[in-house]
């Protein structure tokens, strides 16, 4: 029998609690949010700087609830807080990105010689790239309005279907040399094979 290994989450949270990170979140979504008004007359490299900083840090911290919980329930499909928590953050992930996207927005309406100022610059040198992929996907960008309206609906669409997936046949028993074991078990035996 393969022995089940049990991964330690723990340092996912940096030995915060999971309200500390998500405070730590809110409190970053908010900073952006404040800033958004600077946007509108002359913003330098400094403040966009900023701002991507702050986009940055609070998808990192947010990543790592939202991936405590993601990697939880892949240890066990069947806890159900696990994939409770998880819900819940990939729904709070949704309205978050609504509440920042306006930075993306924002940059991509920019004309070529504004946008250009900010790729070049000297004070945003680390972060060209990052600036360069946002104007690639210029022309597939729509209101946004209507990219929260498709944010909100990917919660629902495809990752949806695929965590039900997981939980229906996490169920599923296979005969192998003469025991029934659960799908885990047998891949593991393949796997091992090589």
């Amino acid at each position: 029998m393969v022995e089940k290994e049990i991964w330690d989450l723990s340092s996912l949270l940096k030995g915060r609690s999971e309200q500390e990170v998500v405070d730590k979140v809110l409190s970053l979504k908010q900073a952006i949010v404040n800033k958004k008004s600077l946007l509108v007359s002359n913003p330098s490299p400094e403040l966009v700087l900023d701002l991507i900083k702050l986009n940055e840090e609070l998808w990192l911290e947010f990543s790592r609830v939202s991936s405590y919980y993601g990697l939880r329930s892949h240890v066990d499909v069947k806890d159900e807080e696990a994939s409770a928590k998880l819900n819940y953050y990939n729904q709070l992930g949704a309205e978050i990105d609504n509440e920042t996207m306006f930075f993306d927005l924002w940059f991509i309406s920019l004309s070529s010689e504004e946008s250009e100022g900010f790729i070049n610059s000297e004070v945003l040198v680390e972060y060209k790239q990052y600036l360069k992929n946002l104007l690639k996907v210029k022309r597939y960008t729509r209101s946004e309005e209507v990219e929260q309206v498709l944010n909100i609906k990917n919660i629902t669409s495809r990752g949806a279907f695929s965590n039900l997936f997981d939980v229906f046949t996490a169920s599923f028993k296979f005969e192998f040399q003469g025991k029934e074991l659960p799908q885990e078990e047998l891949v593991s035996k393949y796997s091992d094979l090589s």
